[in-house]
């Protein structure tokens, strides 16, 4: 087998296996340290309905409110998994609670 074919075959070994760590790591967060039900999620908790009295101290920082941390914090892992969650969105009906239009009520 010619160096060629040799490093072709593992560059594309590797961009395999980094997608499927990649979608790995999406998936355990999503569905395992997120917070929210099973048709409305995010991937932190936002500083609403019942939650711990520290919560919205760990979202605020100077100039913003909670809500505007929890934004910030949220846009993270947002940015860098957003196919992934066009793709959730369409497969399983959940959805991701920035990209929600609709009122959401915490109670």
């Amino acid at each position: 087998m010619d160096p060629l074919r040799r490093f072709m075959r593992r560059a594309g070994g590797l961009c395999l296996s980094a997608v499927l760590v990649y979608a790995t790591s999406y998936l355990v967060w999503s569905r395992c340290y997120s917070w929210g039900g099973e048709r409305i999620w995010s991937f932190y908790q936002p500083p609403a309905g019942l939650m711990s009295i520290d919560l919205p101290e760990r979202y605020r920082a100077p100039g913003l409110t909670p809500w505007e941390g929890w934004k910030r914090q949220e846009r993270i892992p947002g940015l860098i998994f957003w196919p992934c969650i066009r793709i959730d969105e369409a497969v399983t009906g959940r959805i991701y609670l920035p990209t929600y239009e609709g009122v959401v009520c915490f109670n």
